[in-house]
């Protein structure tokens, strides 16, 4: 059951996100392209959800399998952390911690972009 949350917790904040994305279609010199900040802030907070919504499935599964809570405590310190990581403020810390999870969200999301964009000329 608690998978199942998960799943549809990251199904419910990344779809929005991806209408979000396609919808920021900007046409520059007749040439399709997307706001490149708005893909980072998408791709930060997506990528930053994840971790928060793995980390506490993990917790659940631990305590549920070996009835240990060692691992929701360390949970209740990720959470927060991701949260205040999302700030602007923090961004270079993100970039050290996360950035090879990022890099794989902006390859996953040029795919879409470049499926939404054969879609839009077809």
């Amino acid at each position: 059951f608690d998978l199942i949350v998960v799943i549809v917790t990251l199904y419910l904040f990344i779809k929005p996100l991806i209408k979000l994305m396609r919808s920021s279609l900007i046409l520059n010199h007749g040439r399709a392209t997307y706001d490149q900040s708005l893909i980072n802030l998408v791709v930060r907070y997506a990528n930053l959800t994840t971790i928060c919504l793995v980390s506490t499935f993990i917790g659940l599964f631990i305590f549920i399998i070996l009835d240990s809570i060692i691992f929701i405590i360390i949970d209740n310190l990720i959470v927060p952390f991701s949260i205040v990581v999302m700030t602007k403020y923090y961004r270079k810390v993100y970039d050290k911690l996360c950035g090879c999870c990022h890099g794989c969200w902006l390859n996953l999301c040029e795919k879409i972009i470049n499926d939404s964009q054969k879609k839009i000329w077809m």
